[in-house]
C-alpha cells in the first residue's frame, strides 16, 4: 500500500458528514463535552489509546483534553511520531447549529455561527486516521492533542497533560488561509488590567470636590499609540467602564487592554509606554491607578527548515499545492505547545467568515485538509 493510496480512502461524503455532526453538537469553551464524546468515540474505534487529562477539573469545565494514540503502521512502526492538534470548543454563539451543505460550502442556517473553527480541523483529524487505517499504507505512530478552552485564551492546552507524547513535530489545524498555508511565526501577548481610583462628589452642587475616575482612564487611552504600531506590533484597549449614576463624580474605572508582537522585546516596550500613560494620567488628575500584566502565551518562531515546517511544505507540494508561509498576529494551541518543547506549525484549514453568521467551509478545502493530514503522516520524518 502507497500514499496514493491512502489518499484515495479520503471520502468527501464522510467527513463532511462529520464535520455536519461535530457542529450539530453543542460546544462552549469549558463546555465542550458533546464534541468530545463524539470524537472519543470515532477514535476508540479506529484504535487509538484515548485518555482525558484533568485540565477540565481545574478549570471547572465539563471535560478535559482529549489525548489519543496510535501506533505506526505499514512499516512506520520506527518512525518518529508525529503530533496533530485541533480545539474542542467554539466561540460563543455554537449552540442550535444547523449545518446544511450549499453551493459545494457547510454553512449554518445563517441564525448562528457555522463552528468550522474548530469543527473541520477536528473532522480532518479523523477522516484522515480513516483512510489511513483502511489503506494499510506507511504511517508514522500519531499523537493527539484535542484541546478545551482554546477560545479563552489557549487555557486547555496550557494545562495540557503532555507526558504521554513523544512526538517532537506538531501540527495544529486551525489557521485562516487555504490549505497549503503553513504559519511560522505568532507573536508574544500580554493583557493589561488597569483600575483607577478618584474621589466621589455630587455632579451638580460640588463636583470640584470630585476625582473622575473614567476622566482618568479616558486621558490614559488618549495618550497610549494603539492599533497597529509597527509591522511586527499591535495594541488594543477592548474594554472600558466605570461610575454610575450621572450626578455623581466617579470614584472608579477600569480598562482591560492587550499588547502583543512577534518581536518579544517590542511587545515588551509597548506593554511599558502602555502603564506608563496610565500611571501618568493618574497621577497628573490628582488620583491613583492600580494595573496587572499578564502574559497570555509565548510567541514562537521556526526557521523555514525546522521539521514542522520542512515536512508541511513536502506534503503540500505532493498534494499539488504551492505551500504559503506566513506569519499571524493571532494566537493558537501551537504557542503553547512550541514553548512546551514541541516544535509545532500551524496549518491553514480553508475556512471563511469564522465567528461570524456567514462562516462557510468549502468541501474541498475540508476534503483537501484530510488529504493533508494524511501526507503528513506518511512522512518517516526527520
Amino acid at each position: 500500500m502507497s500514499l496514493t493510496d491512502a489518499l484515495s480512502r479520503v471520502r468527501e461524503e464522510r467527513v463532511v458528514d462529520l464535520m455536519m455532526e461535530i457542529c450539530r453538537a453543542d460546544s462552549a469553551p469549558l463546555k465542550e463535552g458533546p464534541v468530545f464524546h463524539i470524537v472519543k468515540r470515532a477514535l476508540i474505534e479506529l484504535g487509538f489509546e484515548v485518555h482525558e487529562d484533568d485540565a477540565g477539573r481545574r478549570l471547572g469545565g465539563e471535560v478535559g483534553n482529549l489525548i489519543a494514540t496510535k501506533p505506526g503502521q505499514g512499516g512506520g512502526e520506527g518512525w518518529p511520531p508525529v503530533m496533530f492538534s485541533a480545539h474542542l470548543d467554539r466561540v460563543e454563539g455554537g449552540t442550535g447549529v444547523r449545518p446544511r451543505v450549499v453551493d459545494g460550502r457547510v454553512r449554518s442556517d445563517g441564525s448562528t455561527i457555522l463552528g468550522a473553527d474548530d469543527a473541520a480541523g477536528l473532522a480532518a483529524i479523523v477522516e484522515a486516521c480513516r483512510a489511513l487505517a483502511e489503506s494499510g499504507a506507511p504511517a508514522a505512530p500519531i499523537e493527539l492533542v484535542l484541546t478545551i478552552g482554546e477560545e479563552i485564551g489557549l487555557v486547555g492546552a496550557a494545562h495540557a497533560d503532555l507526558s504521554r507524547l513523544r512526538s517532537k513535530t506538531g501540527f495544529v489545524l486551525d489557521a485562516d488561509g487555504p490549505v497549503g498555508t503553513i504559519i511560522t511565526a505568532a507573536p508574544t501577548q500580554y493583557t493589561i488590567e488597569a483600575e483607577f481610583f478618584g474621589r466621589a462628589a455630587h455632579a451638580g452642587m460640588a463636583p470640584e470636590r470630585g476625582i473622575s475616575a473614567i476622566k482618568m482612564a479616558a486621558l490614559a487611552v488618549s495618550r497610549m499609540r494603539l492599533g497597529r504600531i509597527d509591522a511586527d506590533t499591535t495594541a488594543n484597549v477592548g474594554y472600558i467602564a466605570g461610575g454610575g449614576a450621572t450626578n455623581i463624580v466617579p470614584e472608579r474605572a477600569t480598562i482591560r487592554a492587550e499588547a502583543r508582537s512577534l518581536e518579544r522585546e517590542r511587545v515588551e516596550r509597548q506593554v511599558a509606554h502602555m502603564i506608563q500613560a496610565i500611571d501618568e494620567a493618574a497621577r497628573s488628575a490628582g488620583g491613583s491607578a492600580r494595573w496587572n500584566v499578564q502574559l497570555e502565551y509565548e510567541g514562537f518562531r521556526l526557521d523555514p527548515d525546522a521539521e514542522p515546517v520542512r515536512r508541511a511544505v513536502r506534503a503540500a507540494e505532493s498534494l499539488g499545492l504551492a505551500p504559503r508561509l506566513k506569519s499571524t498576529g493571532g494566537g493558537s494551541d501551537a504557542n503553547i505547545f512550541n514553548a512546551k518543547g514541541i516544535p509545532t506549525a500551524v496549518l491553514g484549514v480553508g475556512y471563511e467568515a469564522i465567528h461570524t453568521r456567514e462562516e462557510s467551509m468549502p468541501v474541498d478545502q475540508l476534503v483537501l485538509l484530510a488529504r493533508m493530514v494524511v501526507a503528513l503522516a506518511s512522512a518517516p520524518g526527520a
